[in-house]
């Protein structure tokens, strides 16, 4: 764009604003008008993540990037996040890492930490340990419960792996042992099936859908279903719903849904 563009574009907006302040009429419009600017974005979002879902990742891809361009704040880093997840899928790592460390910045809590925990994971597939250990360590400070321990526990044999074994020890001081992990109330279930290795089979599938998270491997679980024997398909533990069902969106593998654990 040339700078004369640039500059027409900044005069327009410049008596736009200037008319809009002399005005309370034409300032209700102009708020109308931003507020469903704001609006529009939300809904691009809303679509990528439908197809992040789906499976269809490029598209996703492609609708979460257009609503970073045109977005800022925590929304911007949304669509960094979901932008970045999506480029994992379509194995563009260098892309995915820049978005992650973007969305990884944002003030939300839950988003920075769940970024940070998928950037780890991709830095210590780069083999970068080190890089991988701090923003596993930036993950657990942002996380709660189970997926902070969770977190803690990743940047512990991170630490090792780079060489830092005083660090690692650190790390674990006063952290639960796994067996502790995943006293929530809700999971992400997979599916319920009498056929053990159908069930295997799903399970294997969550379980490589979550390798850039701390969600672990999926479980299969023998249970009653439809009045016979059988196998649930479950992976993580959430003490909300909402926890679990933001970690389920992020998987984007379809058939799947939030379940209350049994007692």
């Amino acid at each position: 764009m040339s700078d004369t563009i640039r500059a027409m574009q900044r005069r327009c907006l410049n008596r736009l604003l200037n008319r809009v302040t002399r005005a309370p009429i034409a300032m209700a419009i102009f708020i109308t008008m931003l507020q469903a600017c704001a609006s529009q974005q939300s809904e691009t979002l809303d679509s990528a993540i439908k197809d992040y879902e789906a499976g269809r990742y490029k598209q996703a891809y492609d609708s979460a990037w257009l609503t970073r361009r045109s977005a800022s704040g925590v929304a911007r880093q949304e669509a960094a996040y979901v932008a970045g997840l999506s480029a994992l899928k379509m194995d563009r790592p260098v892309t995915a890492r820049d978005l992650l460390e973007e969305a990884a910045e944002s003030t939300d809590r839950q988003l920075s930490g769940r970024s940070n925990v998928s950037l780890a994971t991709l830095l210590m597939e780069d083999g970068e340990p080190l890089g991988a250990a701090r923003a596993f360590d930036k993950a657990a400070e942002c996380l709660t419960g189970s997926d902070a321990i969770k977190a803690r526990r990743a940047a512990a044999a991170a630490y090792r792996t780079a060489g830092r074994p005083d660090i690692a020890r650190a790390r674990l001081e006063g952290t639960p042992a796994p067996s502790s992990i995943g006293s929530g109330r809700f999971t992400i279930q997979g599916g319920a099936f009498h056929d053990r290795a159908r069930a295997t089979a799903r399970a294997r599938e969550l379980s490589d859908a979550a390798r850039r998270t701390s969600l672990g491997t999926a479980r299969v679980i023998p249970a009653e279903v439809k009045g016979r024997a059988g196998f649930l398909v479950q992976i993580g533990s959430y003490d909300t719903r909402s926890d679990a069902e933001s970690i389920r969106r992020m998987l984007g593998i379809s058939g799947t849904f939030v379940a209350r654990m049994d007692t």
